[in-house]
């Protein structure tokens, strides 16, 4: 990997860490023991002492916050540099 490709990584994994940061603690358990050790929900909520469907619903709940941190990212990202995107201004 190139110095370039190894901040990039760094600067990914920060950006993780802080989407990951507006979760609270049983929405990351739930994601890591999801996503991170591949268990089902079924299983999780065993772990968790919750209902499956009390699991699913922190699970979607916790990715659609992510998906709306990292749209809402990437949208900053791809700004014009010097425009106003105020309702009511130009």
């Amino acid at each position: 990997n190139s110095p370039e490709d190894e901040v990039i990584a760094l600067e990914d994994q920060r950006e993780v860490r802080e989407a990951f940061d507006l979760l609270s603690e049983e929405e990351r358990n739930i994601l890591d023991y999801r996503y991170a050790e591949d268990l089902q929900h079924q299983f999780i909520a065993r772990k968790l002492n919750r209902s499956t469907s009390a699991v699913k619903s922190s699970a979607s709940r916790a990715m659609k916050r992510l998906r709306i941190f990292f749209s809402l990212r990437n949208s900053e990202l791809i700004k014009p540099a010097g425009k106003s995107y105020h309702r009511g201004r130009n």
